[in-house]
């Protein structure tokens, strides 16, 4: 198995003749229902299922929601894995499920995990919720992990 360790080039796994290319990916992390406790739960369950996890700080935010909504904590994560976006959607809603999400939410206002799919990193980063870039909370702690990338996810450079 070849590794490389570098943030620019892309992680090589040899099994056997296949050649399986692991992808960066970006994922705002967010949970205002003992939301500690859910970012730590959510992070071990990313750690377990994907290779080379890096989570930045965490910071508070008022709900989207407003009104008497809790507010959120949120945290961004980095992963690597083979998965394409649709399949990488799929499994985060099987981590999100295993916490205690609910869709459509029967509590709405009260998130036990929301865990979004921000951008594929790999071979040319592409967008794939700019809008969650929008938020001043979420591109700060993006740029954490992914810095210089930040400006061309949002089509600023």
């Amino acid at each position: 198995m070849l590794v490389v360790n570098t943030p620019s080039v892309l992680r090589a796994a040899t099994k056997g003749a296949d050649q399986a290319i692991a992808h960066r990916y970006l994922l705002v992390l967010g949970s205002n229902a003992t939301p500690e406790r859910k970012l730590d739960l959510a992070g071990a369950g990313l750690r377990r299922a994907f290779a080379d996890l890096q989570l930045s700080s965490r910071e508070q935010s008022p709900a989207r929601e407003g009104g008497e909504v809790p507010d959120y904590i949120n945290q961004a994560a980095l992963i690597s894995s083979d998965l394409d976006p649709a399949a990488l959607k799929q499994r985060l809603r099987a981590i999100e499920k295993a916490l205690g999400r609910v869709r459509p939410n029967p509590n709405p206002g009260h998130c036990p995990i929301d865990i979004d799919l921000i951008a594929k990193l790999d071979p040319k980063p592409i967008a794939i919720a700019p809008e969650d870039l929008e938020d001043p909370v979420a591109r700060r702690l993006c740029a954490e992990l992914i810095g210089d990338l930040l400006p061309v996810l949002r089509g600023l450079a």
